[in-house]
């Protein structure tokens, strides 16, 4: 049977992972770093493999719960999951919310994470970007890259497409979860980061997701907000009963000036 590519870097993440006797890996529920793990222990033996995640106020609480779903699903009866409480909130270079400040903030995470692992007695940390993260303007891949963090899925040559694709076939859970980026990343730059700001937005973003609007975004400064929304959700935004229901709400949150991104997600 003649191979076919993904199958071809399948064996090069194989060959790449298999350079490891043991191997802590960033977890965060989302497909890549699960795609990874699952790998990981696969390569290496569940017993060689712990998950490490970081949690913190930037992430929402529906992000915790699928991160610890897709854990308890897939790995939790060959590997063990590390959460980390970490506190960007009393960091300056975070709170400042600079065009840096998704660097120093992967910095410090993955900072703690590799104190966080030596203890445990791992000596190297993996996580999941891919080649198709390569391409855009990744502040904290400069991180990853000065902390000497293993990319496997670059080495291996995979995109984010044949990772859904081969996680589609082998049966993860999460194959066609949305990708998620943390709250600051709602946050107008430049702008003060808070605790306030970034719960607003977690109850914006959920009432929305409750509405069937998945994959929504909602970017604040100051009281205004721009929802982003799927292009497919337009038509079902624009009735009368959904956009009264959305002006309520966020006033009820302090957003008095709303308004929605033409351009779509």
């Amino acid at each position: 049977v003649e191979m076919g590519v993904t199958d071809e870097k399948i064996i090069r993440l194989q060959q790449v992972l298999s350079k490891n006797k043991r191997l802590a890996v960033a977890f965060s529920g989302g497909i890549d770093s699960t795609f990874l793990l699952h790998f990981a222990i696969d390569t290496l033996g569940g017993g060689n493999v712990s998950a490490y995640s970081c949690v913190s106020a930037v992430n929402t609480a529906a992000a915790l719960a699928n991160m610890r779903g897709v854990f308890t699903t897939h790995f939790s009866k060959q590997s063990t999951l590390h959460e980390i409480e970490i506190y960007p909130l009393s960091w300056k270079e975070f709170v400042s919310n600079n065009d840096k400040r998704c660097y120093y903030c992967k910095k410090r995470m993955y900072a703690t994470l590799l104190g966080e692992i030596t203890k445990d007695g791992f000596y190297d940390l993996a996580e999941g970007t891919n080649i198709d993260d390569l391409k855009g303007n990744r502040p904290g891949l400069r991180a990853i890259r000065e902390l000497n963090i293993q990319t496997p899925l670059v080495e291996a040559g995979l995109t984010k497409q044949e990772i859904r694709s081969i996680a589609k076939n082998i049966g993860l859970i999460n194959h066609d979860l949305a990708s998620n980026s943390c709250l600051a990343t709602r946050v107008k730059k430049d702008t003060t980061i808070n605790s306030r700001c970034l719960e607003r937005i977690e109850k914006a973003e959920d009432y929305l997701k409750k509405n069937g609007f998945l994959g929504c975004r909602v970017k604040v400064d100051g009281d205004c907000a721009v929802i982003e929304i799927e292009k497919k959700d337009f038509l079902d935004f624009a009735k009368d009963e959904v956009r009264t229901g959305v002006i309520h709400t966020f006033y009820h949150l302090g957003l008095t000036q709303v308004s929605l991104s033409l351009t779509g997600r």
